[in-house]
Parts: C-alpha cells; sequence; structure tokens
C-alpha cells in the first residue's frame, strides 16, 4: 500500500481555489491554543494545503467561505463544539468547511452548531467509525442544516509530503542523544473517554489541574524538561501499559533490548516543546504510542510504529482509512 493523498479533498473543495477564506481559530474563549505538539504538527500540513490551494485567510468579513482546521476537538465531552457555534453564528451565509477530523457525539445532537445557517456546510471526517456514526445518529438533522457529511483522510497521512519539510529546521538542532525506543503514553483524559473515572482518578485530575497551572506560568522548555521529571512515576506508568499491550497483543518487542529509551508523552505540551516533539520522534528507530500524531509523523519518517487504540474510535479508524497495509505501522486494539 502507498500513503493515502489529498486529491479527493482537492476535487471537493476546488470551487474555492484562490479563494479568501476565514479560518476559524483553535482557541478557547480566553484565547488559550487548543490542542499539543501533534496538533501544531497537523495545522503546519493544513497551512501548506491551504497554500497549495492559494487560499488566503482573511478576516471574517471579508471572506468568501469559512475553513474550520483539521482537529480532534468535535467531541460532546469538549468545549470546542459550542465555541465553533459562537464564531460561525455572524458568518451563516458564508459556506463552511471543516478539514478532516474525528468526532464523537453519543448523547447531543451537533446540529446544534449550525443553527441558522443558510449556506452549506462541507463536514469531513478523517475515519470512517465517525463518519457513519455521526451519519446514522445525526443525518438527517444535519442534512435539514444543510450539512453534507464527507470521508477523507487525516491530514497528516494524506499531506504526509510535507511533514519532513515542517520537521527539517528542528532537526537541525541538538538530538535527543540517539533515542532508540520511544514510548509515548497519553495520560490526559482523551484516554479515558471509554471509561468512567474511579474516584482515584478524579482525585489525581485534580491535582494534574493544579500542576498545570503551576508549570504554565514558567517558560515552555524549562516547564516541559521539569515536568518530565516530576512526573516520571505517571509517564512510566502510561508506557509500562502501552508495552504490556503489546506484549499481550502478541508482538515480540522488550524494552530491555534497546541501548536508549524515552518514555515521554512528547506530543503533550506538559513534557515537550515542538521542537523536542520532532526530534524524539526523527531519533526512535521504533515507537509506541497512543497518540495518534506521534505515531503518524513516526510512520511518514519510516519508524518501526506500534499504534494502541485508546480511549475511543480514532486511532483504530483513522489506521484503517489511510494506514492499513503499510509495513511498518501495526495497530495494537
Amino acid at each position: 500500500m502507498n500513503w493515502p493523498e489529498y486529491d479527493g479533498l482537492f476535487e471537493q473543495i476546488s470551487r474555492w481555489r484562490g479563494a479568501k477564506a476565514y479560518v476559524v481559530e483553535m482557541t478557547d474563549r480566553d484565547g488559550r491554543l487548543l490542542g499539543n505538539n501533534g496538533d501544531f504538527l497537523m495545522h503546519a500540513v493544513f497551512d501548506r494545503m491551504l497554500a497549495e490551494m492559494k487560499i488566503d485567510r482573511v478576516a471574517p468579513n471579508t471572506a468568501d467561505l469559512i475553513i474550520v482546521p483539521p482537529n480532534g476537538a468535535l467531541l460532546e465531552v469538549y468545549q470546542f463544539p459550542s465555541i465553533l457555534r459562537e464564531r460561525i453564528a455572524a458568518h451563516p451565509d458564508l459556506p463552511l468547511v471543516i478539514f478532516p477530523s474525528s468526532a464523537l457525539f453519543e448523547t447531543i445532537d451537533p446540529s446544534f452548531i449550525f443553527e441558522g445557517r443558510t449556506a452549506e456546510t462541507l463536514w469531513f471526517f478523517r475515519e470512517r467509525y465517525s463518519f457513519e456514526k455521526t451519519q446514522s445518529a445525526w443525518g438527517a438533522n444535519l442534512g435539514a442544516r444543510g450539512v453534507r457529511l464527507l470521508l477523507d483522510h487525516d491530514v497528516v497521512a494524506s499531506g504526509h509530503r510535507f511533514v519532513r519539510e515542517i520537521a527539517q529546521p528542528h532537526l537541525s538542532r541538538s538530538s535527543t542523544s540517539g533515542v532508540q525506543l520511544l514510548i509515548g503514553g497519553r495520560t490526559d483524559g482523551e484516554s479515558r473517554l471509554s471509561t468512567p473515572p474511579s474516584e482515584s482518578a478524579r482525585r489525581a485530575s485534580l491535582v494534574m489541574q493544579v500542576a498545570r497551572k503551576v508549570f504554565f506560568a514558567l517558560p515552555h522548555a524549562v516547564r516541559s524538561t521539569v515536568a518530565r521529571r516530576i512526573f516520571r512515576r505517571r509517564l512510566e506508568a502510561a508506557g509500562s501499559q502501552l508495552m504490556e499491550r503489546v506484549t499481550a497483543a502478541g508482538h515480540e518487542l522488550q524494552r530491555e533490548a534497546f541501548q536508549r529509551v524515552a518514555v515521554v508523552d512528547v506530543s503533550a505540551l506538559e513534557y515537550s516543546t515542538f521542537s523536542y516533539y520532532i526530534r524524539a520522534v526523527s531519533a526512535a528507530d521504533v515507537v509506541v504510542s497512543d497518540r495518534l500524531h506521534i505515531a503518524l509523523p513516526a510512520a511518514v519518517m519510516g519508524k518501526r510504529v506500534y499504534l494502541v487504540e485508546a480511549g475511543y474510535h480514532k486511532l483504530s479508524g483513522v489506521y484503517e482509512q489511510s494506514l492499513d497495509g503499510l509495513p511498518n505501522v501495526t495497530l495494537v486494539r
């Protein structure tokens, strides 16, 4: 199998080649960036796609259309669906394109996002699970509000040729000491979406929230280095769980066989700068992660990748849609 391309995506939005677009900010209501280093890579690929389409970013009052960048924030448990509704509400007559994303709306009808719109919406999904679930549960209501659902690929997969270009400036700096095995286990809430949190988990989450406030007051490079040390046990626990799942699935992979091992979620802003993220992925020979955008750039760079399913269908869905058949990528359910 070859890597997927973005021809289908571009064909669907070809009418807007050369257009002016209001690109919705991926920030919370206080202006803080949503996402992590993996999201920043995804958005950098997205920027190159816009450049190739000759689409210029402009203010909403001079735009021909609205574009929502690719994201993993369209989940009913997150703030972003409501934030998105607020940011597009004043422009009901502008066509809307949501670039390939995952979604999870179990009990809340996402058509509320598009209330009052008179122009069409193209909502692209990056995997079949989100696409089919949204279509079957909410398709009629979405269609009544002019929303058309389409299926494509995660842009880091379809825009794979941009990844090395984006990474190159960061690779010229000092290496990460030749890490051979990178184990990146996520410790945030998304890893537990499918399982109700225990009381101890809730208490740990509160402690983590306090710790985040303290660390985010420090310069990023400083706080990420300190956090890797302070929360080493947390990272090791998440990494050990990943390795146990890989072994339980019948894959022979022993961390003791590697001279240099890094156990850190390099996608999380708590533990990594963007440069460290890129360098760590580039330096590894083998990557084990339940972070999609640790595994994806690693696969693009030719690393041996074990992609471990996390809290919901996102990873297995992207694997089946865009990665199944690549010889260097294995899905661990």
